[in-house]
């Protein structure tokens, strides 16, 4: 089973509002790919380097767009 939905916390949102508008977009870029080729798909590209997330935070997901 592959995802396509991306969800982002009410934290994570607010968190966002002070996060600098380019990464902001390749966040949007990394949403637009999962919706529309899905996340195994994604994981494959080099710019996203995307993780799933252990202990307590079991079933997030972790990405770094710098």
């Amino acid at each position: 089973m592959d995802i396509y939905d991306v969800i982002i916390s009410k934290d994570a949102s607010k968190d966002l509002r002070k996060v600098p508008r380019p990464i902001l977009d390749k966040l949007q870029s990394w949403i637009e790919a999962i919706e529309l080729e899905g996340l195994r798909e994604v994981r494959k590209l080099s710019g996203f380097h995307d993780e799933p997330l252990k202990g307590k935070r079991k079933g997030q997901r972790s990405i770094r767009l710098n």
